[in-house]
């Protein structure tokens, strides 16, 4: 993976727990940054055409995992993520002890609901 890529705005999340994404913030690299397990909450899709899209970078020895809205923003919004063999996921977590420095998802609402892609090659992601 080739940190040149990033082209988005960095925004730096320095607290941990789960952390609520605004959609404000739609277009940005989501930085990990706290020392204690992070959870990033992504924010209602509000309707079919809109086009969410984060990538998330983890820079320390800790959990990530990135959660779905807790509630819709329209009718028919999922409510679960997307990724590869899981169309209804709870989680998509990077825990995987020397795996975790470095881990880079990106996430894009496509009709509705939040697909999930795995940036980084060697990094085990675990799908709830």
């Amino acid at each position: 993976m080739s940190m040149g890529g990033f082209h988005e705005p960095p925004i730096i999340k320095t607290t941990g727990g789960v952390v609520q994404l605004l959609s404000s913030e739609s277009g940005s690299v989501i930085v990990a940054a706290f020392a204690g397990v992070t959870s990033f909450r992504l924010p209602p899709i509000a309707s079919v055409t809109q086009n969410h899209r984060f990538t998330f970078l983890n820079t320390v020895d800790q959990n990530m995992a990135i959660l779905p809205p807790l509630t819709s923003g329209y009718v028919g919004a999922s409510l679960t993520l997307g990724t590869l063999n899981n169309a209804a996921a709870a989680s998509v977590t990077f825990s995987t002890a020397g795996q975790r420095i470095g881990a880079s998802i990106s996430v894009r609402a496509i009709n509705g609901k939040y697909w999930v892609t795995n940036n980084t090659n060697a990094a085990a992601a675990t799908v709830v």
